[in-house]
């Protein structure tokens, strides 16, 4: 397999199973559900987050910036 390749050339042949393994788990994927738009104005994503650093991050996704 061509990941197990580049793993074994980045890390060596001895972390190829545990790297492997990682990449396996972390495709599955989670169980949470996908936010909206205005998901990402509840307080649920502003918890933490200070607002002056979320603003100009949101403009930068809608126009490209």
């Amino acid at each position: 397999m061509e990941a197990e390749k580049a793993v074994k050339t980045l890390y060596g042949k001895e972390r190829v199973a545990l790297v492997m393994q990682d990449l396996t788990a972390a495709s599955e994927g989670s169980s949470e559900q996908e936010a909206g738009w205005f998901d990402l104005f509840s307080s649920r994503y502003w918890k933490g987050i200070p607002n002056f650093s979320l603003i100009p991050g949101l403009i930068n996704k809608v126009y490209g910036f």
